[in-house]
């Protein structure tokens, strides 16, 4: 299928079902952008297919799309947009553009057509950029389907720490962390967020060995950690906090580990973002820090 007036401007999407199609497509696209190619291995991730945008020979983006998890009868969806992935590593990613919602869309309705065939009831994915997610949601007619979670921001520019604060001892971890520091925190994730973590799952989480990054502790009378939080530079402008894990822990302990943060990323950027799924104890401690509800975070739904 194909938009657009010229073939030389046509925008063509096509519909993929090979095995491993996502490996192929992250390798195209890291060539195009003039990176080194990552270091990839072949997984079962429940693939159904995927929906690639180019224009030309040109790879603009793609859709993939995953099986319905039972009793679920919507198919997932995850997308890739090239150019806004060459901003992000340039470190200006932006809200979203007019050209980027066109592409977006496209994908989207192409995905619909595939979980049709596959005999799925609609396809369904989850806001990870915001304004551009909203726009594209409201191009192609898809519900909200359900809320996550809020996106909570703080203005930087003359913010002062909250006043009684508890005795509580925060660490920092390392920008190369040992592979026992990265260990320690494998059961605290698993407990809390489930599934079986590895070291490297934790690596990946707290973009060990990356520039950006920062995460912040804080341990139990054990020593182990009970709760975390991972930040990570978006842009020159903006951090954004990725990660809060905690286990057994109050909102004033945790208001002390985002003080920690937002104390480090005020000398860097001018806003902090932090995303809260469902969490009245990171929420609470949020607003103590001065922190407030910028946008939700939601799922979106478009019915085949």
């Amino acid at each position: 299928m194909s938009t657009g007036t010229t073939d030389a401007t046509a925008l063509t999407v096509e519909l993929r079902r090979d095995e491993h199609i996502d490996l192929e497509l992250v390798r195209e696209m890291f060539t195009e952008l003039g990176e080194p190619e990552p270091d990839l291995e072949e997984e079962d991730r429940g693939l159904l297919g995927a929906v690639v945008a180019r224009r030309g020979e040109t790879l603009l983006g793609w859709a993939e799309l995953f099986w319905p998890e039972l009793p679920e009868t919507d198919a997932g969806l995850q997308w890739v947009l090239v150019e806004r992935e060459a901003r992000r590593v340039a470190g200006a990613v932006g809200e979203g553009t007019a050209a980027e919602v066109e592409v977006l869309a496209v994908l989207v309705r192409a995905a619909v057509e595939l979980a049709r065939e596959a005999g799925c009831t609609g396809v369904r994915w989850c806001d990870t950029e915001g304004r551009l997610d909203r726009l594209a949601a409201a191009a192609v007619d898809a519900v909200t389907a359900a809320e996550l979670g809020r996106v909570w921001r703080l203005e930087l520019a003359g913010w002062q720490p909250p006043g009684g604060l508890p005795e509580v001892a925060v660490r920092e971890l390392p920008v190369e962390p040992t592979e026992a520091e990265l260990t320690e925190y494998v059961p605290l994730c698993a407990g809390v967020l489930g599934g079986e973590w590895t070291v490297d799952d934790v690596a990946d989480a707290v973009g060990a060995d990356l520039a950006g990054y920062l995460t912040v502790d804080l341990r139990d009378v054990d020593g182990k950690p009970k709760a975390f939080a991972t930040a990570v530079l978006v842009d020159d402008e903006t951090a954004e906090v990725e990660l809060v894990v905690h286990r057994d822990t109050t909102s004033a302990e945790l208001l002390v580990l985002l003080v920690a943060v937002i104390e480090q990323a005020r000398l860097e950027v001018a806003t902090l973002v932090v995303r809260e799924l469902e969490d009245p104890v990171l929420a609470e401690a949020l607003a103590g820090a001065g922190l407030v509800v910028a946008d939700e975070w939601l799922a979106y739904r478009l019915p085949c």
